[in-house]
């Protein structure tokens, strides 16, 4: 799978890790089995552990919930889980099946492009601002310009020519 695959039991004990959970997470099974999830999880996100393991034991699904995990190497990536109760013979529920799906990649590509629209609407909200102010200055510069050829004093001709260096 290209996917992450574990269980772990009502605990939040890990019973089973996939290659694909070893390549994403750093940690081999041998090193994840027997361990608390809570490894792979950001302090900060310990409550969310707790809510999931209680939805679990009420018999409820939860399908693509975006958050945050560590890697054995301290990298945090971002995932969509999806997590289901697993039940033994009896039809109790024993412990979560969790699919852990990579999803750093495609937010950064969304993060990136949601900036790009934003520096795109700015760039039209300039040319716009551009545009309004460029038009009645020109005009200004035309009317200095001509005002200047008309002048007869000179401290007036300095005037002008001040005010369309400024221009």
């Amino acid at each position: 799978s290209d996917d992450a695959i574990l269980s772990k039991d009502l605990d939040g004990i890990v019973t089973s890790w996939n290659r694909r959970a070893e390549a994403m997470f750093g940690y081999r099974a041998e090193e994840m089995i027997g361990q608390p999830i809570t490894t792979i999880i950001p302090a900060e996100l310990h409550d969310d552990e707790r809510r999931i393991l209680g939805s679990i034991a009420r018999g409820e699904r939860i399908d693509h919930f975006e958050t945050v995990r560590v890697t054995k190497s301290g990298e945090r990536i971002e995932v969509s889980l999806t997590i289901s109760p697993v039940k033994d013979e009896h039809g109790n529920i024993v412990g979560a099946a969790k699919i852990a799906r990579d999803i750093t990649e495609r937010n950064k590509a969304e993060r990136a492009l949601r900036t790009s629209e934003r520096l795109a609407s700015v760039g039209r909200l300039a040319a716009t601002v551009a545009h309004e102010i460029n038009n009645p200055l020109e005009a200004v510069t035309n009317l200095i310009y001509l005002a200047k050829m008309n002048a007869v004093r000179k401290d007036v001709r300095e005037y002008l020519a001040g005010a369309e260096e400024e221009l």
